[in-house]
């Protein structure tokens, strides 16, 4: 039989797979299911037990992303009670190899300021360029800035061009620039490749974690809680890896008041959801002088904008000059005691205004819940208490910042409680501390807990018990998932395989199945254009695109993803990607995720090394077909398959052949792999 599946086999393979598929996992949630317009009919919960091998393959894929060769025989020899007590301790478990490959993602080391001093060039970078369009527009050089406008137009919508076009692009504009022209784009191609840099690591680092890690249950939750406090980075941009690291990943086994507390300390939240722009409405104003724009940039920046031109540089400038020859300090001081007087109070008007968008996604979505007991007038009550909180600097900012001028001092009452006038900045904490430990809110994380890691309908048995936890712990996530993974209900026969894995569970998991890894750097492809031996982390993600567009790449693992509906850091509504996993069900969603099993076993990703897989090592002489099936989804799934999907995998062989297989013909294992990285059993989690 002929490596891979051919292509006159292809369209039916996968809608026969596709059909096998759809039939029970379609039938997961009968009671929200129609069949030919019919309720199908309810199955009883099955109350019973798992089997020792169950829960150990239950545990890797709820409180992991499936298992990697040799994990079920692992987690038996160790025990799955101490497996279980090892994952709650991540910090504990040894993943110095996962850091040493991962050890060049430097960008996700930045802290806020510098995160915000990159985005900052790039500003001064666009400005820059737009200059420059209308600068050769006015002196003829229509191909350069035919050539401006047209990548400015790719890097918006995520849509580069192919590699000739785009070096037609670069030669025409380079042609057409002056020597210092040429400079200054150099600069502003460097200035915007850090920042893409940061957002493809950001991308690959949850990719490559997810699927090498040994700390498995901490990246589940990093998943979880980064989709809970969900941000599209298409508008926060580069803030969303300070986010990422340094707010969502230290907190996700902490206490919930912590987590919540980092979330509303983020720069990237306050871009995200307006709270930046939220005033009192009569806010103290400052001084009209020193409301210039530029004063976010630093002196260097200035100094160089000005030398090239840009109007608003030089007369910032020769403001600074001007201050400096009567006061006798340095130019840079000067800059600097501006800076910081933009700050100081004055006595000239200033407009302001609430927004409450925050305030309501804190109460809806972050803690109370939708039915949480809150009213309109507790929504704008918590936004007068959360004015003021905003950013340091401009509109991408890294930093979190309180202004106290633009707060709300007045008096006010949240959820029945009085809140005194003059808090300040102590306002929001202490609505902060009282909706962490407000009962709905135990009750709303707890459930949705359970529904990640139990159930899309979560026993209220379980969610009590997790309640429960939450009061005596006084909201200890560590404590609240140790009651879940150490729970009856956790191990029932009715939880077992019942939720759809997400695309990036469904990824993640193949890979691992497969004992495929992950690239930082895939080869780049043929006739690419080759700007100072850079080869971009992840292939060139452009994740500020808008809409997931950056995230479209078949030939990655990160635009399979996306294609499969869920590019990461992209979802453009604060309420994240779903939770209850039968969103993920239709046919075209499982033809695409056949698509991709095809893909992967066949070697067609560039980022993904299958060099080592699994895959090339089965040659089973002498076996009958159907046990050769049984022994690959062994090594795949980790569990038997159904008769179902033996039946449907060995049809698929045989069709296409000239004679009937033999009943002892060795399998093409990379063929039936992808067959059963389609199946139910591999679907479900």
């Amino acid at each position: 039989m002929k490596k891979g599946i051919c292509r006159t086999r292809y369209a039916i393979t996968t809608i026969t797979v596709a059909t096998l598929v759809l039939a029970p996992v379609c039938g997961l949630r009968a009671q929200s299911t129609l069949a030919n317009g019919k309720p199908v009919k309810t199955h009883k919960a099955d109350n019973r037990p798992m089997s020792e091998d169950q829960k150990i393959l239950h545990v890797l894929n709820r409180l992991g992303f499936g298992p990697k060769p040799g994990d079920l025989q692992r987690v038996k020899q160790i025990g799955l009670n101490a497996y279980i007590e090892a994952q709650l301790n991540p910090e504990k478990i040894d993943d110095a190899k996962m850091d040493s490959k991962l050890a060049e993602f430097t960008a996700l080391k930045l802290n806020g300021g510098e995160i915000a001093e990159m985005e900052r060039n790039v500003q001064l970078s666009n400005r820059n360029l737009q200059q420059l369009q209308a600068q050769m527009a006015a002196r003829g050089s229509m191909a350069g800035s035919d050539a401006i406008q047209g990548a400015i137009g790719a890097a918006q919508t995520g849509t580069p061009p192919n590699p000739q076009q785009q070096a037609r692009r670069a030669a025409d504009i380079y042609r057409n620039a002056t020597p210092e022209e040429r400079k200054m784009l150099e600069e502003g191609r460097i200035a915007r490749q850090q920042v893409n840099e940061a957002g493809s690591q950001l991308v690959m680092n949850k990719i490559i974690r997810a699927t090498e890690s040994e700390r498995q249950l901490n990246e589940v939750l990093v998943d979880f809680w980064s989709n809970h406090f969900n941000i599209d980075a298409a508008k926060v941009r580069a803030s969303k890896v300070v986010d990422e690291e340094q707010v969502i990943r230290p907190h996700v086994l902490g206490k919930f008041r912590d987590l919540l507390k980092a979330s509303s300390h983020s720069a990237a939240m306050m871009i995200y959801l307006d709270n930046a722009q939220s005033t009192a409405s009569a806010p103290t104003p400052v001084r009209p002088a020193l409301q210039r724009p530029g004063l976010q940039f630093s002196f260097e920046q200035v100094k160089v904008a000005a030398d090239r031109g840009n109007e608003q540089a030089k007369q910032v400038l020769a403001r600074v000059q001007e201050r400096a020859k009567t006061s006798g300090m340095t130019e840079e001081d000067v800059y600097k005691q501006f800076q910081q007087a933009q700050a100081r109070p004055a006595a000239a008007p200033m407009r302001g205004g609430l927004n409450e968008n925050y305030a309501r996604e804190l109460m809806e979505l972050h803690t109370l819940g939708v039915d949480g007991g809150y009213t309109q007038k507790d929504v704008t009550e918590v936004a007068k208490c959360l004015t003021g909180w905003g950013v340091k600097g401009g509109r991408y900012s890294g930093e979190f910042e309180f202004h106290l001028r633009l707060h709300d001092q007045s008096e006010k009452t949240v959820l029945g409680k009085v809140i005194p006038a003059g808090g300040g900045i102590q306002d929001g904490e202490s609505v902060l501390d009282m909706l962490a430990s407000h009962p709905s809110t135990m009750r709303f994380i707890s459930t949705k807990l359970c529904r990640r890691l139990v159930s899309d309908d979560p026993p209220k048995s379980l969610v009590d018990k997790c309640v429960e936890t939450w009061k005596k712990t006084d909201g200890d996530i560590r404590e609240v998932i140790r009651t879940i993974a150490n729970s009856k209900e956790f191990y029932t026969r009715t939880v077992y395989m019942s939720k759809i894995k997400s695309p990036f569970e469904y990824v993640v998991s193949s890979v691992r199945a497969t004992g495929g890894t992950v690239l930082q750097r895939p080869p780049l492809p043929p006739n690419a254009p080759v700007l100072a031996n850079f080869r971009p982390i992840g292939g060139g993600i452009n994740l500020f695109a808008a809409n997931g567009g950056g995230q479209t790449n078949n030939r990655l693992i990160s635009g399979q993803i996306g294609l499969l509906g869920q590019p990461l850091f992209s979802y453009g509504f604060p309420t994240g990607y779903p939770e209850e996993s039968t969103k993920w069900v239709s046919s075209g969603a499982l033809i695409g995720r056949i698509n991709f099993a095809i893909n992967l076993v066949n070697g067609r990703l560039s980022d993904v090394d299958m060099t080592n897989s699994i895959l090339d090592s089965n040659k089973m002489e002498g076996v009958t077909l159907e046990k050769q099936i049984d022994i690959v989804a062994k090594e795949v799934l980790g569990c038997d398959i159904s008769r179902a999907t033996r039946t449907t995998v060995l049809h698929q062989l045989q069709t296409g052949e000239k004679s009937p297989m033999s009943s002892t013909a060795v399998i093409d294992t990379r063929s039936v792999a992808s067959l059963l990285l389609g199946s139910p059993e591999f679907q479900r989690r």
